[in-house]
């Protein structure tokens, strides 16, 4: 599995699911190996 760095930049209040209890979404910003922005990611 490769590992990546990942600055988190925001998550959302849980939402009750149905089928998943409760869901959330989480994103950020994904770094490459100097730390520098690469894009956004949904996690």
């Amino acid at each position: 599995m490769e590992r990546r760095k990942i600055l988190i930049a925001t998550k959302t209040y849980p939402s009750i699911s149905t089928k998943y209890q409760e869901t959330v979404c989480t994103a950020g910003v994904l770094l490459d190996d100097d730390e520098k922005p690469v894009q956004w990611i949904r996690i």
